[in-house]
């Protein structure tokens, strides 16, 4: 693998990585939120938390279109959710 090559999927995987930490996050506090009556912030912190799955979903079907299922994906829960 060449220098290029490896900082490329260094960069997806740490953008991959910031996302899933993201959207991990903005899960938990959308449920603070949403315990406290803020239903409005509840919701934008959803979709923030939408829009780091589907950031994640599309750097785990890059590597597997590029061919490295060896390379390690993101987790997630048990509920198929981030986090």
């Amino acid at each position: 693998m060449e220098k290029e090559d490896c900082d490329e999927l260094e960069t997806e995987k740490s953008t991959s990585d910031a996302a899933h930490y993201i959207g991990s996050l903005s899960g938990e506090l959308a449920e603070l939120a949403r315990r406290h009556g803020l239903e409005s912030l509840g919701y934008l912190l959803d979709m923030a938390r939408l829009e780091a799955s589907h950031i994640v979903q599309a750097s785990v079907d890059l590597w597997h279109a590029d061919g490295r299922q060896g390379v390690r994906a993101p987790r997630r829960s048990r509920k198929g959710r981030l986090g």
